[in-house]
């Protein structure tokens, strides 16, 4: 039996061509169905060094994030939702790297 938050991410990584999924979704499906949360890069300031922190369910993206003058300069990396790194990334002046893989930020 499938749940269905298990439905609605087999729904979303299909690719290219009808019913092939890429390598990568599976190994990431692998890991939501294990029950293991998403690893993101954390990092906050400049020189800061990254250590590896485990997403809350509702995290579901690795950002990266700068921000760029004339706001004062901020980097940080992170866990954050999706709808939150693409928000920030709609501004021009901030650069955000959204992604949903493993320490991809």
């Amino acid at each position: 039996l499938i749940d269905n938050s298990f439905i609605s991410i087999l729904c979303c990584i299909k690719g290219e061509e009808e019913g092939e999924e890429s390598k990568g979704s599976l190994i990431h499906l692998k890991e939501i169905q294990s029950g293991e949360g998403l690893k993101c890069n954390r990092c906050v300031g400049k020189g800061c060094r990254n250590t590896v922190e485990t997403c809350r369910i509702d995290h579901n993206t690795c950002g990266t994030v700068l921000f760029k003058p004339p706001l004062p300069i901020l980097y940080f990396k992170r866990c954050m939702k999706m709808s939150e790194c693409l928000m920030l990334g709609s501004n021009k002046d901030i650069d955000a790297f959204c992604c949903t893989t493993n320490q991809c930020n």
